[in-house]
């Protein structure tokens, strides 16, 4: 039993890593008693005396699994604060519907003003997007909150250079395939319509017509009334028209059958210069593509897996994503590393973002380069070495958001 006087009791309930270092960092406070579980039936009823409760974090990396958790908690205790970390907005706006107290936030959300800051102007102050409530604050950095930033003058026409050339200019090889067929296939065209014009002053609508049965390899029609210069030129056309339609066909059956996440026009083209890349779509990741999108920066996404969830959900949204490997030569190359603002590595693994942020450096000697280390100690050391732009850890930065929030914050959603 507890002693009158006792500090109020917080319960930390999950299995993220992100659970335990906000059970760690609220441990060290004499204003909380934390007790740490994997699930709610894990207490002992000797653990938790009914009405001593106070705050409850619930954080897991199944949506489902906190949700559930989360109404148990709220029914067994009745907390005056209750936490939870929900990565699916729309999970998390029905939970917040069925619990109006709640707190619903994304750790991911709660970081990406941080990393935008790093990429961007190489602050440790988070930089929020217009219209966005700068609260997202932590306490080891003794910040009152975020700042307003807007895409400057010069680094707004490098971007839209970018996204106007990479309209033009292929990034991969079954791209250029398509494109080379498309455009032999129209210079045919053009070709054999200027001549019927000039040669032999036919109008432009028959001009048309005859050119395209002589693109579709049907030949012109009988009664074209031509010379044998242009018999002979039909002739070398459709069969020039033969190779431009299987360079096509090759072309657009790779892009088909292919995982490619990268549009041939529009938003999702690959930006040839003044963009940010991405690597690791993750819940870090994808959230940090919106928030960048949102404050005006161009953005390309690199993930492995072309079924994950963030790579399906920044396709939805217009980001363009490349499925591979971010620590490969070759695939920074194609992402124009040398010609990017910055590149944030961001996965869930150490090992995998300390690879990346060591190959881009390889790629380009004077790239900005932010790395995701939650956990290894030798790699701040390596990263120290390969002098690596910035290094954030993001468990630690969304733990003390949630700190200050149980002490002195309002409910509020952070999605």
């Amino acid at each position: 039993m507890k002693a009158t006087g006792d500090p109020p009791t917080c319960l930390i309930i999950g299995d993220a890593s992100f659970a335990e270092i906000v059970a760690t960092a609220l441990g060290t406070s004499d204003r909380l008693n934390v007790c740490k579980v994997g699930r709610v039936g894990d207490l002992r009823l000797d653990q938790v005396e009914p009405g001593c409760v106070s705050a409850v974090v619930v954080a897991f990396h199944d949506d489902a699994m906190a949700v559930a958790c989360a109404i148990e908690a709220a029914a067994r205790w009745d907390p005056e604060t209750l936490l939870v970390t929900i990565f699916d907005q729309t999970i998390g706006a029905q939970l917040k519907r069925t619990l109006p107290r709640s707190v619903v936030c994304s750790p991911g959300r709660i970081v990406a003003p941080y990393l935008s800051a790093r990429l961007l102007t190489s602050s440790d102050i988070p930089i929020v997007s217009p219209g966005q409530i700068a609260s997202t604050t932590a306490d080891e950095l003794d910040l009152e909150g975020g700042v307003r930033w807007a895409v400057p003058k010069a680094m707004r026409r490098r971007a839209r250079y970018g996204l106007i050339a990479g309209q033009l200019r292929p990034h991969d090889g079954s791209t250029r395939l398509l494109y080379t067929g498309l455009a032999g296939l129209a210079l045919v065209l053009l070709q054999d319509a200027v001549w019927l014009k000039t040669q032999n002053q036919t109008p432009w609508p028959q001009a048309v017509f005859e050119a395209a049965r002589v693109v579709a390899t049907v030949g012109p029609a009988s009664n074209h009334g031509s010379t044998p210069a242009y018999s002979y030129f039909s002739s070398a056309a459709m069969l020039a028209s033969l190779a431009f339609a299987a360079i096509f066909t090759v072309g657009l059956i790779e892009r088909v059958v292919s995982e490619r996440r990268i549009g041939l026009l529009g938003r999702r083209v690959l930006p040839r210069s003044g963009h940010i890349i991405v690597v690791g779509l993750g819940q870090v990741g994808y959230r940090l593509c919106v928030h960048l999108r949102e404050l005006g920066m161009p953005v390309v996404g690199v993930d492995r897996d072309p079924e994950s969830v963030g790579a399906r959900m920044s396709r939805r949204i217009g980001i363009p994503v490349l499925i591979g490997d971010g620590s490969e030569r070759r695939v920074l190359e194609s992402l124009g590393l040398q010609r990017a603002v910055a590149l944030a590595a961001v996965s869930s693994s150490d090992s995998q973002n300390l690879a990346v942020a060591i190959a881009a450096i390889g790629v380009d000697h004077g790239a900005r380069v932010v790395g995701r280390l939650d956990e290894m100690q030798m790699s701040l050391e390596v990263a120290e070495v390969y002098s690596i732009s910035a290094v954030v850890n993001v468990n630690s930065l969304a733990a003390a958001h949630v700190n200050r929030h149980l002490f002195k914050g309002e409910p509020q959603m952070l999605l």
